[in-house]
């Protein structure tokens, strides 16, 4: 058999086209299908830490013993006479007294004599008396007593971790360039020259001639606000508020009262109110513009009753505790 130039490049090229798969022959289906395809791994991230502003409060439960006295009622057994009266029927024996007469002869008289003789003889007899005498009974009296009563009632309080905060706060510095509130710019004296390319609000700088001295330059211009200029009374910081934070608890002091609503009045406006309520934890917070302001709290019933006048300065953080009447 007689190979040709052509036979042997076909076998060539056969032999180069099947080598490609040699590498590929023993493995699974999977590789042979999945060899070339990029992989992908999935990575879960673990949870995030827990905000330190979003704490949650730590829940402690006290004890508190109290006593108190608590009205009882027994019944005793007494006894006590009654006077009853009765009919007794008695038996006695009554005395009769009876006379039998006899005769005799007188020889003095020579007549016949009669002679009296008394006999007493008793007649039993019956009579209906009155009898009074005491009978004994008895009878249930309820005696009212008082009893010392001791019980154990929980409080449970909520304790929120300390917060840093600042009663100061720091007014920004202006943008470079941007005059301050107090600034007010002038413009330019008459006769002057501005230099192309400069803002009307600047003067120009004046150049020395050859015919002119060298002269001292002017002092720097600060941008950031002197500490010996104060600022206007309309300035922001007599116009931002106050801030109140605090609780409101039970008569005790201890026990949290949710839901309790409080009602800020204007001591100047009566119409402008501000309103609050008591979380589950007995917690308000709120924003008040400065001024005087009456508190109302909430009795239960739907009334208010006024608790305390406040005086409100500005930029005021102020915390404190509501006891419920």
């Amino acid at each position: 058999m007689k190979f040709t130039l052509g036979s042997m490049l076909l076998v060539l090229s056969v032999v180069a086209a099947s080598s490609g798969s040699t590498q590929a022959a023993w493995n699974n289906v999977f590789q042979l299908t999945c060899n070339d395809r990029p992989r992908t791994s999935y990575y879960a991230a673990p949870a995030p830490a827990p905000d330190a502003c979003c704490a949650q409060p730590e829940r402690r439960v006290e004890y508190v013993q109290r006593s108190y006295y608590q009205p009882v009622t027994e019944w005793r057994r007494e006894s006590y006479r009654v006077p009853v009266k009765e009919t007794v029927k008695s038996y006695y024996w009554e005395p009769v007294k009876s006379y039998s007469y006899t005769s005799y002869y007188d020889p003095c008289s020579q007549s016949c004599q009669e002679i009296a003789v008394p006999r007493t003889s008793y007649v039993m007899k019956e009579q209906c008396n009155s009898v009074e005498r005491m009978v004994e009974k008895t009878r249930l009296v309820p005696v009212r007593s008082y009893r010392e009563v001791t019980e154990t009632t929980p409080v449970v309080t909520y304790y929120y971790p300390p917060t840093r905060r600042s009663s100061y706060y720091t007014v920004p510095a202006p943008p470079i360039g941007a005059p301050r509130i107090d600034e007010f710019r002038n413009a330019p004296p008459a006769g002057s020259q501005t230099s192309p390319g400069t803002p009307e609000t600047i003067n120009p700088t004046d150049l020395p001639t050859g015919n002119s001295f060298p002269r001292q330059m002017p002092p720097a211009t600060s941008n950031k606000p002197s500490a010996s200029k104060s600022l206007p009374a309309n300035a922001n910081t007599a116009s931002r508020p106050a801030r109140l934070r605090g609780e409101v608890v039970e008569k005790d002091q201890l026990t949290p009262k949710a839901g309790s609503k409080l009602v800020f009045v204007n001591a100047d406006n009566h119409e402008d109110r501000k309103y609050a309520k008591a979380n589950e934890f007995g917690e308000f917070d709120l924003t008040l513009p400065a001024g005087d302001w009456y508190l109302y709290v909430d009795r239960g019933d739907g009334n208010a009753v006024r608790y305390k006048k406040l005086t409100i300065a500005p930029n005021d953080t102020r915390d404190f505790r509501l006891v419920s009447r």
